[in-house]
């Protein structure tokens, strides 16, 4: 007990001898540091026309002092390309400072002053300048096999479009006109069918928008009918890899399903325009192996035909036996009134006894649906690519993608790109998607609004998602919300970005209204959503 109290009386006598030393020790009221604060972090923002770098201030800067800038192509600064100086925190690089579409860091510090050293540098992420995007984005129905008709926003500050071949780099200029100018629109002819070009609008020698686009395959049919041949039977006798063309008008297929056995078929409208040319049938079934089919530039209707498929997959001696179908393919197209699904696929006996290559929509219009199937109902379908592009899905039942069969190890790869998805989903599913298995899956530059459809019940998550690799980038989403109307569904793993939009779930007009920032809010620069709805 008396050692304890020893400890205790040293304990006071330190305390009170610090506390003195304290007390008479004068106060130094000013801080004079050796070196200033090196800057806070740099956010670099990119833009059109120039490039912007903020940082926080460093401490106890003091004028005349300022900030120091370098800017190089790497984060070594070996070599410093440019050297600038600031008198705020923040400064403004433009095209005379820097090259438009070339990746730059900035190196940021305080400057000397007086006897105060320079504070070390702060380092900011990449950024440049990415040049303005006049073009609007590209619309398949005006891609063709020889020519292209490229859209842009009417501006007077423009001289012409430059064409460049991507493999050969020959390239040629294209004068605008100023009708052209005032429209906003410019077609190309004498170009080379399945070829890569890039295109850049100028004034003069000041690039102002760039774009690539993919010429079509040449436009050869292997027959060309009209509603008053014997299609059917023309149809029927076709051979695989044949191209079936049809002349505007409306095609009744009657109620019976056309079979195409073991045989990849192509329908496509001569004209290319899918409001000329109408197709009113039950279903397309492909069976047996090497089943495929190819659907382009057509409108297909399917009202009052019952329990309809655009595509159905069924094995060759039995619609559960085993099956390796080429390929599904529907492009330029409107689809209205469909009673099941798009593709039913889920037939299989089992897990993967029905394969397919790929399934690819794009640039399609899907309407007015009553379906009591997915649009893709594809459970058990061991398919390898699913891609959605370009295209718009208005009022459907159910969900978009059921994929709900546990497919063991079997990933196929999903994308859902420039989407736009209105008014959709019932029957207490996840109304958007539900794989239950592993998906590599893309889900980008895209508008989902109004769900439930008819305050139906859905599932509380909009989606389900196995395991596999999962990419989301720039989804735009508005009034996604449970049956009661007022809680919002569950996006697991993310948070949409909200837009401000008027539609209901009966909207079918799904313009972006001018001066919209979904106009520019793309990855590319462009407009999220189909792009059929930015021109």
């Amino acid at each position: 007990m008396k050692i304890l109290l020893s400890y205790k009386s040293l304990a006071i006598v330190f305390i009170s001898t610090i506390t003195l030393l304290s007390c008479t020790k004068k106060e130094d009221k000013d801080f004079n540091p050796s070196r200033y604060f090196t800057p806070g972090k740099i956010s670099a923002s990119n833009g059109e026309l120039t490039a912007s770098l903020k940082w926080d201030p460093s401490l106890y800067l003091q004028s005349p002092a300022g900030y120091e800038i370098e800017v190089a192509l790497d984060s070594s600064f070996n070599p410093v390309v440019k050297q600038l100086v600031a008198d705020t925190a923040g400064i403004i690089l433009t095209t005379d400072d820097i090259t438009i579409k070339t990746t730059y860091y900035a190196r940021v510090r305080a400057k000397a002053s007086g006897s105060v050293q320079a504070s070390h540098w702060e380092i900011s992420g990449s950024f440049r300048i990415t040049g303005e995007q006049l073009f609007n984005n590209i619309v398949d129905t005006d891609i063709k096999d020889v020519r292209a008709t490229l859209r842009f926003r009417p501006e007077q500050q423009l001289t012409h479009i430059r064409i460049i071949n991507a493999a050969t780099l020959a390239q040629e200029d294209f004068q605008l006109t100023p009708e052209e100018i005032e429209e906003g629109i410019k077609t190309i002819e004498g170009l080379s069918p399945l070829t890569v070009y890039n295109a850049l609008l100028f004034n003069n020698t000041l690039e102002r928008g760039s774009t690539t686009f993919t010429t079509k395959e040449l436009s050869l049919f292997t027959y060309e009918v009209t509603p008053e041949d014997d299609f059917l039977t023309i149809i029927a006798n076709a051979a695989s890899g044949e191209v079936i063309g049809f002349h505007p008008g409306v095609y009744d297929f009657g109620t019976e399903s056309m079979v195409f056995l073991k045989k990849h078929v192509v329908l496509a409208s001569v004209s290319g325009d899918p409001a000329d040319t109408k197709l009113i049938y039950k279903e397309f079934t492909l069976r047996g192996d090497g089943a495929g089919i190819t659907i382009r530039g057509v409108t297909i209707d399917q009202l009052n035909t019952g329990g309809s498929y655009v595509v159905n997959l069924v094995g060759e001696s039995a619609a559960n036996a085993a099956a390796t179908f080429s390929s599904v393919t529907i492009e330029n197209s409107i689809l209205e009134h469909i009673g099941r699904a798009i593709v039913r696929g889920s037939q299989g006996a089992a897990a993967s006894t029905h394969s397919i290559d790929f399934i690819r929509i794009e640039n399609v219009w899907v309407r007015d649906c009553n379906n009591d199937y997915a649009l893709l109902e594809i459970q058990k379908l061991a398919v390898n690519n699913i891609t959605i592009r370009n295209s718009t899905f208005s009022g459907f039942n159910q969900n978009l993608i059921r994929y709900d069969t546990n497919m063991g190890t079997f990933t196929p790869n999903v994308v859902l790109s420039k989407v736009t998805i209105n008014g959709f989903g019932t029957a207490s599913r996840r109304a958007l998607v539900d794989f239950n298995s592993p998906v590599n899956f893309t889900l980008e530059n895209s508008i989902i609004a109004n769900t439930p459809k008819g305050g139906a019940a859905i599932n509380n998550d909009l989606y389900r998602l196995g395991t596999g690799a999962q990419t989301f980038s720039q989804v735009f989403g508005y009034n996604l919300m449970r049956a009661d109307g007022t809680t919002p569904l569950n996006t697991p793993g993310q948070t949409f970005a909200p837009a401000t939009l008027t539609w209901t779930e009966t909207t079918n007009d799904f313009t972006l209204p001018a001066g919209s920032p979904l106009r520019t809010a793309a990855t590319d620069g462009g407009a999220v959503g189909d792009p059929r709805w930015a021109l």
